[in-house]
């Protein structure tokens, strides 16, 4: 006998209606219902009626917004959120991509609030972490529209998935390898691009706790930059690097490292460890000129595909996920392997 809501519904002694939206991630139904719930149709094999779910998401569409500043990192994820879209094309998923034209919190919020009554099924986006951002993602969430977080998290909301790496252990790998290299001693200068974004913060954070856990005879110094990509930064890394001979390791925690790195170049400073995030264009010429000596890694292409994804099932699904976390792993190159993930 196939397993039916209404049976899990007795079984647990509520209506049929609060099992179905428990069973659905729908709001309404308090956290310890839907434990039960969930835990009851784990234990009965409770299987979804897939030629019913079939005809809704035929019957059905959703439009998800795409709400990303498309810079360098970003671009790399486009393929995947496209990929995702076309493989649940047929079961009426549609983009809309509201493409910002900065960094600006006032442009983020205005494109956040205007989604809230524009009829949207989901929304991706890579929010800046300020009580603006929380209020508006918070207000989509409330009106039933969820938010995936995408690379760069806003914990302080309720989001409804966050999809990226742990950007704290992330740090943490970065300050091990500069540890690992430079032994007990030495100068190291990480260089901060936006505090605004989670991603960087807690990268730096990351950073600073394990050399001061593990290597306190380590000099950390921090320097913030104008903004991510700036061209600017160039000649404020050659004058931070001319400035301090004694540096020896080099971090920086976002998409400028590019920029950073041929300024070590110039300065004929390539004895210096330098280690970035992410692989661009120019990655593999900086690790052959010795300006780059480690990248870490995450998988933009996946990214993109698991935030379309995610809110895919968690309107479709009959048990919509429930994990708020999708974690990438973190990837280590140098020049001995990088071109194998070009």
């Amino acid at each position: 006998m196939r397993v039916t809501i209404k049976m899990i519904a007795e079984l647990a002694g509520i209506s049929k209606s609060t099992a179905d939206r428990a069973l659905k991630g729908r709001p309404g139904v308090k956290d310890a219902v839907r434990e039960q719930v969930l835990r009851i149709a784990r234990e009965v094999n409770y299987q979804p009626n897939s030629i019913g779910q079939a005809l809704r998401m035929q019957r059905s569409s959703m439009r998800l917004a795409v709400v990303l500043y498309w810079g360098i990192f970003e671009k790399q994820m486009h393929g995947g959120v496209l990929s995702a879209a076309q493989e649940f094309r047929d079961y009426g998923v549609q983009l809309e991509f509201h493409d910002l034209k900065s960094r600006s919190v006032e442009e983020l919020h205005g494109i956040l609030t205007s989604l809230r009554h524009s009829g949207v099924s989901g929304v991706i986006v890579k929010p800046m972490r300020h009580p603006s951002i929380v209020q508006a993602v918070d207000a989509l969430q409330e009106a039933g529209i969820p938010v995936v977080a995408l690379t760069s998290d806003l914990p302080e909301s309720r989001r409804f998935c966050f999809v990226g790496q742990d950007y704290w252990q992330s740090g943490r790998v970065a300050g091990d390898l500069m540890r690992t290299v430079l032994g007990t001693g030495g100068t190291v200068l990480i260089f901060q691009e936006n505090r605004e974004f989670e991603a960087y913060s807690r990268r730096e954070e990351g950073i600073i706790a394990l050399l001061s856990e593990k290597a306190p005879g380590i000099t950390v110094r921090t320097s913030l930059f104008q903004n991510e990509g700036a061209p600017e930064n160039y000649q404020l890394a050659l004058e931070e690097i001319t400035a301090h001979p004694e540096l020896s390791g080099i971090i920086c925690t976002g998409i400028s490292y590019p920029t950073i790195a041929e300024a070590v170049r110039d300065a004929g400073r390539t004895d210096i460890i330098f280690i970035g995030y992410d692989i661009y264009d120019t990655t593999v010429a900086l690790m052959e000129d010795g300006a780059v000596d480690f990248v870490l890694s995450q998988d933009p292409f996946r990214e993109g595909y698991e935030s379309v994804k995610i809110l895919f099932h968690s309107k479709f699904s009959e048990t919509k996920p429930t994990a708020s976390l999708c974690i990438m792993p973190v990837g280590i190159h140098n020049r001995e392997n990088i071109q194998y993930y070009l």
